[in-house]
């Protein structure tokens, strides 16, 4: 994440006006924020990326969709998640990330079946992403699904050993060994 943080910074210093770089920021800060960094460090730094390629394009799917993550992430505000991504989804309907957002959306708000459905979508468009296979694997667990949870933690393994979309993450590497599946 850092790398691309600073290769989007690069092709802002070469076109101050490339909306997308902003956006790629927003995605790379919110990752860090969520997973290495803490998060007041990051979010700043997101909203401030994703207001200038708002500014800078406001068709862009990509800044609506990274605006969309902040609100959902950070700031709670899910009336405004909402409308980010319905925008996202109006400008490129079949814009990945946008599909996944709604996901983790639906799932905040305990609509799991819109939430799988979401998921699905996303890995239509994109089988082999390992954001949408972990996203699937684990809105079942929420879901309650474990049956499916597990087909869909298999069929990951299937495509890449190293991708387990449950046992990457320790709250449900717990459901996992206590189903007593193999590793």
């Amino acid at each position: 994440m850092k790398k691309s943080i600073e290769y989007f910074n690069q092709a802002i210093e070469k076109d101050p006006n490339y909306a997308q770089a902003y956006a790629g920021l927003v995605a790379a800060y919110t990752v860090l924020g969520n997973n290495y960094q803490n998060p007041n460090e990051t979010v700043i730094k997101s909203k401030a990326a994703a207001a200038k390629a708002l500014e800078l394009d406001d068709t862009l799917a990509e800044g609506h969709e990274a605006l969309a993550g902040i609100k959902l992430f950070y700031d709670w505000d899910w009336p405004g998640v909402e409308r980010e991504l319905k925008r996202a989804q109006e400008l490129n309907p079949n814009f990945v990330n946008t599909h996944l957002m709604y996901c983790y959306y639906f799932r905040d708000m305990g609509r799991f079946d819109d939430a799988i459905a979401e998921a699905k979508r996303a890995l239509e468009l994109d089988p082999l992403a390992q954001h949408s296979i972990t996203a699937l694997g684990r809105t079942y667990v929420y879901a309650r699904q474990y049956e499916q949870a597990i087909a869909q933690s298999r069929r990951a393994i299937e495509l890449d050993p190293q991708l387990d979309p449950l046992r990457s993450d320790p709250r449900f590497a717990e459901l996992m060994d206590r189903m007593k599946l193999p590793r």
